[in-house]
């Protein structure tokens, strides 16, 4: 069960990580922090990056509450919506400004992701 990557698991979370570095690295696309990000009209693009715009509330609340839990939970919830948009969006072999704007958003979930492993004292694999 410790070592399930099945159901809000650490092994999940650190399968995530894995899967979004070897995404960027291997995508064939460089990475654009001011793509044009228009086309992310999908439904789970849609709600990644809403939840994404969560994350500085997450930690003020996670901080006054003395809750780690609220990270946690926030952590889990953005793997679910993640692997959402790893279903749905597709970087290599897209038009490069559609595959810039795809990469950026994964790039930004897994640099919160990274944040938020570490603040729970979890080193994030780039390699599992």
């Amino acid at each position: 069960m410790a070592l399930s990557n099945k159901g809000d698991t650490g092994v999940r979370l650190q399968y995530l990580h894995a899967r979004l570095h070897s995404l960027l690295e291997n995508c064939q696309v460089d990475l654009d922090l001011e793509a044009n990000t228009q086309s992310l009209h999908q439904e789970c693009a849609i709600q990644l990056v809403i939840h994404l715009g969560l994350w500085e509330q997450i930690l003020k609340d996670s901080y006054e509450e003395l809750e780690p839990s609220i990270i946690v939970r926030y952590l889990f919830k953005l793997c679910n919506l993640t692997n959402k948009c790893f279903k749905e969006l597709t970087v290599k072999g897209e038009q490069i400004e559609k595959a810039r704007a795809r990469a950026l958003l994964f790039y930004c979930s897994k640099k919160i992701l990274s944040e938020g492993l570490c603040l729970i004292g979890v080193k994030p694999l780039d390699r599992m």
